[in-house]
């Protein structure tokens, strides 16, 4: 008997199999939001401290933030044309005259407050 030939080329996949059974269906979980965060938040107003970078979002336990509570506040795209360059209408507004910064409060944990830098340095990407 002489050597084997070579492979012939791959045939065609065949049909799938049967799906197999359904699993258990998972715990439903608490539906109630975590403790821990949105309440008691937004305690800090809008100021002006050091330089930041526009959009930057941070949390702080201050009074005064040196930024704007990121609270879903509607913005004017004429006053602030940097800063709808970052966000566009992400999170609301028309495009047209006006945008939305992000509505974090739900998201803050207690005594904290998000803010967002709206007045501070172009982000450079070099």
């Amino acid at each position: 008997m002489g050597p084997a030939g070579p492979a012939g080329p791959k045939g065609d996949t065949g049909a799938a199999g049967p799906a197999g059974p359904k699993g258990d269906k998972g715990d439903k979980g608490d539906p109630s939001p975590d403790s821990r965060f949105g309440t008691g938040t937004q305690n800090a107003v809008a100021g002006k401290g050091g330089e930041c970078t526009l959009g930057a979002v941070w949390l702080t336990a201050g009074s005064v933030a040196a930024a704007a509570p990121a609270a879903g506040q509607t913005l004017s795209i004429s006053q602030n044309s940097a800063l709808f360059s970052l966000l566009g209408t992400t999170y609301g507004g028309d495009g047209q005259s006006t945008f939305k910064l992000p509505d974090l409060r739900s998201s803050a944990p207690n005594g904290l407050t998000y803010v967002i830098c709206t007045v501070g340095i172009y982000p450079s990407r070099d």
